[in-house]
C-alpha cells in the first residue's frame, strides 16, 4: 500500500471514528444531521458527505436509550486525475439505568478504495460492554 494511501486510510478512519463515536447526545427525541463540503488544497480536493441520525427514548422507569446511525462518504481527488474513496457506516447505542450506563455497543464498517492500485480494504469493528464487562471486542481488515 503506497505511503500516501496509508495516510489517507488513517485520516478517514480517524475522522469517521471521531465523528461517529464522539457525537454528543442532543436534547431532542430525534435529530438528523446532514453535511456536505469540499476543501481544495494544492495537490488534491477533499470532499465529504455526512449523514447522522440520533434517537433517544426514555422509559417511565427511567431507562434512557440513545442510538446513533451514521453514513459518511469521503473522496480525495488528486490533480493527476486519480481518486481515493471511503465510505463509513456505523451504529452506536448507549443504555442507561438511573445513575449508570448498563450497555454500550457499536458496529462500524469502513470501506477504503486506494488510488493507483484500486485496492479496496474493509475495516469492521464490533464492541459490546454490558453487565459491567466487555462482551464483544473484535475488528478485522480485509483487502482485495
Amino acid at each position: 500500500m503506497p505511503r500516501n494511501s496509508r495516510k489517507f486510510a488513517a485520516l478517514v478512519l480517524a475522522i469517521g471514528t471521531l465523528l461517529l463515536l464522539g457525537a454528543p447526545p442532543a436534547s431532542a427525541a430525534a435529530t438528523v444531521y446532514n453535511n456536505s463540503y469540499c476543501q481544495e488544497l494544492e495537490t488534491f480536493t477533499f470532499c465529504a458527505h455526512e449523514h447522522f441520525e440520533e434517537n433517544r427514548v426514555e422509559t417511565p422507569s427511567g431507562r434512557l436509550i440513545v442510538q446513533f446511525q451514521a453514513r459518511n462518504a469521503y473522496t480525495v481527488a488528486y490533480t493527476d486525475g486519480t481518486t481515493e474513496k471511503a465510505v463509513s457506516t456505523g451504529h452506536v447505542q448507549y443504555m442507561f439505568e438511573p445513575g449508570e450506563m448498563v450497555r454500550y455497543s457499536y458496529h462500524v464498517t469502513d470501506t477504503l478504495t486506494f488510488r493507483g492500485t484500486g485496492e479496496t480494504c474493509v475495516y469492521e469493528a464490533d464492541y459490546v460492554f454490558a453487565g459491567g464487562e466487555m462482551r464483544v471486542d473484535s475488528n478485522t481488515v480485509t483487502c482485495r
